[in-house]
Order: structure tokens, then C-alpha cells, then sequence
């Protein structure tokens, strides 16, 4: 199971990498491996973040965390966020 779960995560930090260079992207996890992610152009960090806060919370996930996201505007690199 710990396999799959990290298969899963990493397959999300790939999609998440490979999103376009002037949207904000977040994936979050729940404790319970419930996981979502949102992609949306012109978005500010927050913005998505709540979205995929959110969407989590409607697939059942609990103690969600940001496991990682992709800001890119002119002049703002992007970031991957750990804990």
C-alpha cells in the first residue's frame, strides 16, 4: 500500500511540474490518502489552495496538508512546498 500511495504522489509531482508556466498549482494529501489537485490558470497560490482544500474535503479526505505547489508568474519562481 505504501508503494501505490507514493506512486501516486509522485505521479501527481510530475503532473503538477508539467502544468502551464502562468498558472498556480497545488496538490494536497489527506491523512487518510485521500489526495486532489488543482490546476488553474491566473490564480493566486491561495485561490488554488483552497480550491484543492476543498475538493479533498469532498472525496473524504481529513488533516489535509499542501504537499507541494507550482506558482510561476514573471518574476516569481515556482516553489515545492515540504513538510
Amino acid at each position: 500500500m505504501k508503494k501505490k500511495f507514493l506512486l501516486a504522489i509522485a505521479s501527481l509531482v510530475v503532473v503538477l511540474f508539467a502544468a502551464s508556466g502562468d498558472a498556480a498549482t497545488v496538490v494536497v494529501l489527506g491523512s487518510n490518502g485521500v489526495y486532489a489537485y488543482v490546476n488553474e490558470a491566473g490564480s493566486t497560490i491561495a485561490r488554488v489552495k483552497g480550491l484543492a482544500t476543498d475538493l479533498c474535503t469532498k472525496k473524504g479526505g481529513v488533516d489535509i496538508k499542501a504537499v507541494a505547489s507550482n506558482y510561476s508568474q514573471p518574476h516569481q519562481p515556482s516553489v515545492v512546498m515540504q513538510k
